[in-house]
């Protein structure tokens, strides 16, 4: 049985892991749009939408009033870019 290879993501005090085809895919270059908006469907992130605020607020690129205006497949999205350690371009 083959083991799936897994990265360790931290999100607002919280941990989470994903498979590291979607760390690499959202670690490469140029827009990872796509990616992101696939991941965020197949990786459930079972944080509250206010604790999905209050950390993408942490990272400064965003104002409350933006984030509040997106579904929670937009912030998943997000969280998910943002979460991915870096490192794991692929070779």
């Amino acid at each position: 049985m083959k083991k799936e290879k897994i990265v360790w993501c931290y999100f607002h005090h919280s941990e989470f892991n994903v498979p590291l085809e979607c760390a690499q895919d959202l670690s490469a270059q140029g827009s990872v749009d796509d990616a992101a908006d696939y991941w965020a469907k197949e990786i459930p992130l079972d944080f509250s939408r206010e604790v999905k605020i209050k950390g993408l607020l942490e990272y400064g690129a965003w104002n409350r009033e933006e984030l509040e205006e997106l579904d929670d497949h937009e912030l998943n999205m997000k969280i998910l870019f943002v979460s991915i350690p870096d490192g794991y371009r692929r070779k």
